[in-house]
């Protein structure tokens, strides 16, 4: 039969309460260093299975794969506005702003969708900063919801064409 022995604390712990004999697991004395210990990896393993369980179906594609446009629009200095979303079944995103009488400007990037939300995130050509926009699929069309920090105070609607 194997003896009692007492363990010795190392130098800042708090004093062990128990006696350990050879073989028994060491446990910690401290309810908080056994909560840290057993308790948090198991909320850290419910919480992960929780927030799976939450996520919203994605879009299908065929919902939102081809070209959509707006219709012209006012802009403030040229003759109007048209917006162009391209959307490839690979992920890839093209959108494109053409001001009448002025240019168009062409950015690039990806998209990704979730429930009626698509979100397109690109950047333009020649140009590190990134755009993201959020529609909305209403209908048969996607919406451009508004972003008033950006100045845009009106929705744009884009249908496919």
């Amino acid at each position: 039969m194997a003896t009692a022995r007492r363990v010795v604390p190392r130098r800042g712990d708090a004093p062990c309460r128990f006696t350990r004999r050879p073989g028994d697991a060491i446990l910690p004395s401290d309810p908080h260093q056994t909560a840290m210990r057993f308790v948090l990896p198991l909320v850290a393993l419910v919480g992960t299975a929780c927030s799976q369980s939450g996520k919203k179906p994605r879009i299908p594609q065929e919902r939102v794969v081809g070209t959509w446009r707006s219709d012209t629009l006012p802009a403030a200095d040229a003759a109007g506005r048209l917006y162009e979303l391209r959307i490839a079944a690979t992920g890839r995103a093209d959108w494109d702003a053409t001001y009448l009488g002025k240019g168009t400007i062409v950015e690039r990037g990806t998209w990704d969708g979730a429930d009626s939300l698509v979100r397109v995130v690109v950047r333009r050509d020649g140009v590190g900063e990134r755009s993201s926009y959020l529609f909305v699929m209403r209908d048969s069309a996607l919406v451009l919801r508004p972003d008033t920090a950006n100045g845009q105070a009106d929705e744009v609607r884009l249908l496919r064409r």
